[in-house]
């Protein structure tokens, strides 16, 4: 099974969508806020923030 995911900046910009592995794509959730990284055109990791690590 094929994941993909997209994300869109919070000050504009163009979105970017990445294949991710089943356990990355389940660890998401539809709506947070966090940082993204990225490295050209592979995932690499989101952090959510939370009220605790703003």
């Amino acid at each position: 099974m094929r994941y993909e995911v997209s994300f869109k900046p919070l000050n504009g910009g163009l979105e970017k969508t990445f294949r991710l592995q089943a356990q990355q794509y389940h660890a998401l959730t539809v709506g947070d806020q966090g940082t993204l990284s990225y490295k050209g055109t592979r995932f690499v990791g989101f952090v959510s923030r939370t009220p605790d690590n703003e």
